[in-house]
């Protein structure tokens, strides 16, 4: 079982839930707490990273649609001030990381601060210079400006934009926003200790971190099934209409990978899989479905950074799991 080598190759433990036109399955294998030795099930919580990113892209989009924002308002419409050149970024441009900003990301100090606010994330990242703009560069610095536009259009904070406008009408009940420390039972995260991008050591438990560093873009708490739900009313056209939906899938180059607003492309051997990836406090989530979602595939692993073993046998799950093989 694919599983079982990504947990033989390291990992505490690995999940994955597949749905294709033959029914769903959901499968685990390892542990969802090593230390207590409690063993992961399919339906066990944990923290999707980036993939929050396409969740958020969805909010705005849907303020779009209501005619409250516009793709082409810039940063400067609605929060003046914040970014130096901010007039001449687009809403378009922070959905598809076109905008230049630089990436807090890179020069975040390896503990969390619990005080931290997107506003202190977004100072942090202006320290560096610029990119291009109009080139794409990933950077979690966009999706915390857009965390801030949603919520001066919408007049209300990001967590109750998604609670109401995502997680109740979706019937997601495991899925929640939360950039404190978590609530409740999960998968518990595990850090490897590394030197220079290679792992040095086993992992450790760092569940109890807060993601007061990721906010917008990266702190909803899902469950596989959840994440499946919510892409294939994405991309079945349920929760943006059809016109917003092909802006969303309207694709700029990514490296190997295409990016649109919120969603990106990664070529595998049985075609283009739509959706997201992420990681965050111990945890690393692919989320991966065909165009119109007639087959997904969520894989969560709870340790990150992930080493060459590792990462070998995630691939494989990946692929096999996806494609069928």
């Amino acid at each position: 079982m694919a599983l079982d080598e990504v947990v033989t190759a390291g990992a505490p433990g690995a999940l994955a839930f597949v749905r294709d036109e033959s029914g769903s399955e959901g499968a685990a294998s390892g542990f969802a707490d090593r230390e207590a030795g409690r063993e992961l099930r399919p339906g066990d919580r944990f923290r999707i990273g980036s993939v929050t990113k396409t969740f958020v892209a969805a909010v705005v989009l849907q303020l779009v649609d209501e005619g409250v924002l516009r793709l082409d308002d810039t940063a400067e419409n609605w929060v003046p001030g914040l970014l130096p050149g901010g007039e001449g970024i687009t809403i378009r441009e922070l959905l598809s990381h076109t905008s230049g900003l630089p990436d807090y990301v890179d020069d975040l100090p390896r503990s969390a601060d619990p005080s931290w606010q997107p506003r202190d994330l977004i100072e942090l990242a202006l320290e560096d210079p610029q990119g291009a703009p109009r080139r794409f560069s990933y950077a979690s610095t966009n999706y915390l400006v857009l965390q801030l536009v949603v919520e001066e259009a919408a007049g209300a904070d990001l967590a109750e934009q998604l609670e109401r406008r995502i997680f109740e009408p979706l019937g997601l009940e495991e899925t929640s926003f939360e950039p404190g420390s978590l609530r409740g039972e999960q998968a518990h995260g595990y850090r490897p200790p590394s030197h220079a991008g290679v792992v040095t050591g086993r992992p450790v438990d760092v569940t109890d971190e807060p993601a007061t560093w990721a906010w917008g873009a990266g702190a909803i708490v899902s469950t596989a099934d959840d994440v499946a739900r919510f892409f294939r009313a994405l991309l079945e056209g349920e929760v943006v209409p059809p016109d917003l939906l092909e802006e969303m899938q309207a694709l700029v180059p990514a490296g190997r990978n295409r990016y649109g607003l919120g969603l990106a492309v990664y070529p595998t051997p049985c075609g283009p899989a739509w959706g997201h990836t992420g990681n965050a406090n111990g945890y690393i989530t692919i989320a991966w479905n065909t165009r119109h979602a007639e087959r997904q595939f969520v894989l969560m692993t709870n340790s990150y950074p992930l080493s060459p073993d590792l990462e070998a046998a995630l691939r494989r799950a990946q692929i096999s799991a996806f494609c069928g093989s």
